[in-house]
């Protein structure tokens, strides 16, 4: 079923291969019996900036997204799913970097971006705004309930977090 190579090449044809540092992982089982395969870290955590601390998750699912992370472990609510397929971006958060010594912002849609993905980045949630705006809304969000810039509201947290990013990269003077 599993098998380790050091080149993609050795794998069976039809084989799923993986790249890892020390060699490449071949399933040579198909694909039907890997969907009870739980694909796990093994012996390896992951560490992000999260709400003010740093974030260790040991061995955490291959297949756990960042937003089942929230809503399941962190119990963060603001970050909602909707289509649970990234094209709708109710489920938007904002991921952060360090590039050339600035922290650059991404929007990611927490539904399909696996937790792993956060290892040595920050982690930001509608829920952070208030906090790192001083207790108020944050200018993103000032300007959207100025312009009645909301339908629903269950897509708003998803549009601010993707607005806050643009507008904290820009700020900072970085570009895409």
């Amino acid at each position: 079923m599993l098998a380790t190579s050091r080149s993609a090449s050795h794998c069976p044809r039809f084989g799923i291969h993986a790249k890892f540092a020390r060699g490449i992982l071949c399933f040579n089982t198909p694909l039907p019996a890997l969907a009870s395969f739980e694909f796990r870290m093994p012996h390896r955590s992951i560490e992000f900036f999260f709400r003010g601390e740093t974030i260790e998750v040991e061995g955490p699912a291959l297949d756990t997204t960042v937003l089942a992370w929230l809503r399941e472990y962190r119990r963060a609510i603001g970050t909602k799913e909707g289509c649970a397929e990234g094209d709708c971006g109710a489920c938007m958060v904002v991921v952060g970097e360090l590039e050339g010594g600035q922290l650059r912002l991404e929007a990611v849609n927490a539904c399909i971006q696996f937790l792993p993905t956060l290892d040595g980045k920050a982690l930001f949630t509608v829920e952070d705004l208030t906090l790192l705006s001083g207790g108020g809304l944050h200018p993103v969000q000032q300007a959207l309930v100025n312009a009645h810039a909301s339908q629903c509201g269950f897509c708003t947290p998803g549009f601010v977090m993707s607005l806050w990013a643009q507008y904290e990269n820009h700020a900072a003077g970085i570009s895409r």
